[in-house]
C-alpha cells in the first residue's frame, strides 16, 4: 500500500465518522438538556427524560426576622429539593428569591417605564398605595390607576439592606456548594422587570441592589450565576442593553430567558460572543405553559439540534425547562392543562415529552446528517413556524422529527425547497420519502412512524432498496381519531411526528 493510498483511506474513515455526527463534543443526553419547575423526587420523567429541577428558596422563610436564621427550614429545603432528587440523578437549581418584609423599601419610591411612572406610597395601616401616571403628548400627566396592595416580597430591596441580601446569598451558596449537596449553579431572583410583577422597581435598581451584589458573592465562593430569567415582556435587546449599561456581562455565567422562541438561543449566544464569551451558556428555565402539546415537540428538537451544531463545550451549556411539572385537576386552577401533569394524569404536553424521552432512551445524542427527504425539508430550521426536520443518533437508534407547516387555511403544505408542489395534510394518504444513502437492509432491525402520543406504525416493509442506500416511505397523517391527530389539527404550529429507525449493534 502506497503512502498516498494510506492517506486516502484514512481520509475516508474520517469522513465516514463525520457522517454519523457533526461537532462531536461533550456527550449529552436528553436528561442533561431538559428540566422542569416545582417537581418532586417522585417524578416518573427522571428516568429518561429530564435531569434538572428548579425551586424557589425564599429569603423570607430562611431569615423571617433580621439576624434570626431558620436553619431547620434550610435543612428541610435541602433534603427535600436537593438530596431527595439527587437519589434519582436529578440536579436542583435554587432560585435565590425574593425580598423580606423587613428588607424592602419602606419609604415612597417611583420608577418609570414605557411612558408611565409607577409610584408606591406606604400607608399608615401597613398597606401600599400604587399609583400609575401616564405621560401625555401635551406634556401633562394623567393618573390612570390607583390601587391598594399588601406588602410584596417583590418590592425593591432597600439599599441599606444590600449587606443582608448578600449574607443570605452567602449562607445559602456556602451550604449547598458543600457536600453532600455539591451544587454549582444558583439563580438570582426571577423575572425582574417593571412589566412582570416580579420586581416593582426599575431595572437599574435591580441590577445595582440585587443582581450585582449577589453575583459578586456567588463568584467569590466559586459558584456559577444563572441570570434570573429575563421575561418575555421585555425584548432581548433590552436585556443586552441592560448588561451593557451596567458592564455586567462578566457577572452572568448562564444567560436565562423565559418563554422566548427558539431563535432567542441564537441571538443571546451571538451577543455573548460579541462581548468576548467564547462558549456562552444559554438556558430557558421557564418554557411552554401552553395547552398545545405540538408546541413542545415543535421547539425542543429544534433547540437541541441548534445546540448540537454549536457544540456542547460543557454538558450544561444549553438547557430548557418546561413550566411547570403539574397543576391541580381543576379547570379553575392556575396552570390547568398547561403543565406536564394535571393531577396525576399526563397532559398532552406530558405525553409528547414522554414520547420524545422514550425514543431517545437516555442515550448520548449526536446529529445524524446522512439523509435526504422528498419533499425536501431544511435540516437547520430554527423558526418554529416553518417546516423542517431534525435527525439524531441515540445509541443504536436514529430518531427524526418532521415538522410540516400548512401554508393556507386549506391545510396545504408547499414544497418550497423543491418544485413548489403541494400536499394536502388532511386528505388522502400523503407520504414523505426519507432516503438514507449510507444504510442498507442489513443495518436496520425495525423502523416506525411514531406520533406525539407514542403510537407507532411500522414502515420497514415500505423500504425501497437501491445501490445508494434505502428509502423509507413514511405516512404524513396521524391515525384519524387519535389524540395526536386532534392535537396537530388544532395547533397553529407545524404538524409534527417522529421517525424511529433501529440499527443493528
Amino acid at each position: 500500500m502506497t503512502f498516498k493510498t494510506i492517506i486516502f483511506t484514512f481520509s475516508l474513515l474520517i469522513c465516514s465518522s463525520q457522517n454519523w455526527a457533526q461537532n462531536k463534543t461533550t456527550p449529552i443526553t436528553l436528561r442533561d438538556f431538559a428540566g422542569t419547575c416545582n417537581g418532586s423526587a417522585n417524578n416518573p420523567y427522571w428516568d429518561n427524560t429530564m435531569g434538572w429541577i428548579r425551586h424557589d428558596l425564599g429569603w423570607h422563610s430562611i431569615e423571617p426576622v433580621q439576624g434570626q436564621w431558620n436553619e431547620k427550614k434550610l435543612e428541610q429545603w435541602g433534603e427535600k429539593n436537593i438530596l431527595a432528587n439527587q437519589k434519582r440523578g436529578v440536579t436542583c437549581l435554587p432560585i435565590l428569591s425574593y425580598g423580606t418584609k423587613w428588607s424592602t423599601e419602606n419609604e415612597e419610591w417611583s420608577y418609570r417605564y414605557a411612558g408611565k411612572t409607577r409610584t408606591v406610597i406606604p400607608q399608615e395601616d401597613g398597606t401600599y398605595l400604587k399609583r400609575t401616571t401616564a405621560h401625555k403628548a401635551d406634556g401633562n400627566d394623567e393618573v390612570i390607576s390607583e390601587k391598594v396592595s399588601k406588602h410584596r416580597k417583590q418590592f425593591p430591596l432597600d439599599e441599606s439592606h444590600i449587606p443582608d441580601w448578600q449574607n443570605y446569598v452567602r449562607r445559602v451558596v456556602t451550604k449547598f456548594m458543600a457536600a453532600p449537596y455539591n451544587l454549582k449553579y444558583f439563580q438570582i431572583w426571577n423575572e425582574a422587570h417593571p412589566e412582570s410583577g416580579f420586581y416593582e422597581g426599575s431595572l437599574d435598581n435591580y441590577m445595582t441592589n440585587v443582581h450585582l451584589p449577589a453575583a459578586k458573592v456567588i463568584h467569590e465562593l466559586g459558584g456559577k450565576v444563572v441570570y434570573g430569567g429575563w421575561p418575555c415582556c421585555g425584548g432581548l435587546g433590552e436585556y443586552v442593553a441592560l448588561l451593557d449599561k451596567h458592564n455586567a456581562w462578566s457577572s452572568v455565567d448562564v444567560h436565562d430567558v423565559h418563554y422566548f422562541p427558539v431563535s432567542s438561543y441564537a441571538y443571546i449566544y451571538r451577543k455573548a460572543q460579541e462581548h468576548g464569551v467564547e462558549h456562552p451558556f444559554v438556558w430557558q428555565t421557564e418554557f411552554g405553559f401552553t395547552t398545545n402539546p405540538v408546541s413542545l415537540i415543535n421547539a425542543y428538537p429544534r433547540i437541541l439540534d441548534w445546540a448540537l451544531r454549536k457544540g456542547f463545550a460543557d454538558k450544561d451549556q444549553f438547557k430548557v425547562f418546561w413550566f411547570a411539572i403539574s397543576a391541580p385537576n381543576d379547570p379553575k386552577a392556575y396552570g390547568y392543562m398547561h403543565s406536564l401533569f394535571t393531577g396525576d394524569q399526563l397532559t398532552g404536553n406530558g405525553a409528547a415529552l414522554k414520547t420524545m424521552g422514550h425514543l431517545l432512551d437516555n442515550q448520548p445524542i449526536e446529529r445524524y446528517t446522512d439523509y435526504s427527504t422528498s419533499p425536501k425539508l431544511i435540516q437547520t430550521e430554527i423558526d418554529e413556524r416553518l417546516s423542517g426536520i431534525e435527525s439524531f443518533k441515540a445509541g443504536n437508534r436514529i430518531v427524526m422529527v418532521v415538522h410540516l407547516s400548512a401554508n393556507n387555511t386549506a391545510k396545504l403544505f408547499t414544497d418550497w425547497q423543491g418544485d413548489g408542489d403541494t400536499i394536502h395534510l388532511d386528505h388522502g394518504s400523503p407520504t414523505i420519502n426519507i432516503t438514507l444513502p449510507e444504510l442498507n437492509a442489513k443495518h436496520i432491525t425495525s423502523a416506525y412512524r411514531v406520533d406525539l402520543e407514542g403510537q407507532m406504525v411500522e414502515i420497514l416493509s415500505s423500504m425501497q432498496v437501491a445501490q445508494s442506500g434505502i428509502t423509507l416511505k413514511t405516512p404524513i397523517r396521524d391515525a384519524k381519531g387519535s389524540k395526536a391527530h386532534k392535537w396537530n389539527n388544532a395547533s397553529d404550529r407545524p404538524r409534527v411526528f417522529f421517525v424511529r429507525i433501529d440499527l443493528k449493534p
